[in-house]
């Protein structure tokens, strides 16, 4: 049985008994359960980096789900791990810390209200001025 109708946050029981004709079993005891979000939202799409006066400017596509939370900009300097860089509102992001003739490679997440973060994107690439 699939119970479509849960609300998210909410608790529900239940119970199941075998029936066969006229004969029932002996129910099972009541199980609880709480309709939890355990799923990520869809990665960003589009992700794009473009070199501007002393910053690089990220933009991608603002993802669809209707539970969005924000998004996370990871950045890696020098062929290093991606490290966490900031979080945003809208699909845009200007790195302002950034230093002259150096290469960053970005990469962005997009994080539900219930906090389940998305596959990251494939990274891009941009020199600072």
């Amino acid at each position: 049985y699939l119970d479509t109708a849960v609300v998210l946050g909410e608790r529900y029981e239940y119970s199941v008994q075998a029936t066969a004709g006229t004969s029932e079993s002996v129910p099972t005891p009541l199980e609880a359960v709480v309709a939890t979000d355990v799923f990520r939202p869809a990665k960003p799409a589009g992700l794009t980096a473009l070199v501007s006066l002393n910053s690089i400017v990220l933009g991608w596509q603002r993802n669809p789900e209707e539970d969005l939370g924000n998004y996370r900009i990871y950045r890696s300097e020098a062929g290093a791990p991606f490290v966490k860089l900031a979080d945003a509102d809208n699909p845009s992001f200007s790195d302002k810390k950034v230093t002259a003739g150096k290469t960053y490679r970005y990469a962005v997440t997009a994080i539900d209200q219930a906090g389940n973060e998305s596959d990251r994107t494939d990274p891009v690439e941009a020199a600072a001025p």
